[in-house]
């Protein structure tokens, strides 16, 4: 797969206890969404940091230095260079309706993301699943794994559901 990264080992000490002592305790604030992929019904609770640009694009979290960071390491280590980060949202997704979430792109416009998992699911089934641009054949097929990040280009793309306890993910877009 073209431009696909997957890194486990990328986050410093102080990073990782930003995201155990903060991003994962309970004074963390997150906003209920009643759908979770183009109006799916499959609601999901979620930190935005940075607005998507078809809704205003500013920064929206106190948070949005200590999230840059993690950003930025991930690109230094990976060789990575953006230019303009289009947005970034702390997801957490849970049992609902549906199995899978709908194939999707983030944006209609060309992109790139990175996803960070932020915790161990307890479902061994909670996996990201990333499509050819035709939506029919399984390119990669990732695990969640605490601090794991993957990085791929726009391409579709869709994950399952946890069945048991809570997906935390922290997601990218950039160019």
């Amino acid at each position: 797969m073209n431009n696909f990264i997957e890194d486990d080992n990328f986050l410093k000490e102080h990073q990782k206890d930003f995201i155990n002592n903060v991003v994962l305790s309970s004074n963390f604030p997150y906003f209920y969404y009643p759908f979770s992929v183009n109006g799916d019904g499959n609601s999901h609770l979620t930190h935005i940091v940075k607005n998507r640009p078809e809704n205003n694009g500013q920064w929206n979290s106190i948070y949005k230095d200590q999230f840059i960071d993690i950003f930025e390491t991930f690109c230094k280590k990976n060789n990575i260079t953006y230019k303009e980060i289009f947005r970034c949202a702390v997801n957490i997704s849970f049992n609902v309706k549906d199995k899978k979430s709908p194939i999707h792109y983030d944006h209609e416009f060309k992109h790139r993301q990175v996803i960070i998992y932020l915790n161990d699911p307890l479902d061994d089934n909670s996996n990201t699943v990333i499509l050819d641009k035709e939506k029919i054949n399984i390119i990669k097929e990732i695990k969640p794994k605490k601090y794991k990040a993957i990085c791929f280009d726009n391409l579709p793309h869709f994950m399952y559901y946890p069945q048991k306890g809570e997906r935390f993910a922290l997601i990218y877009t950039f160019i």
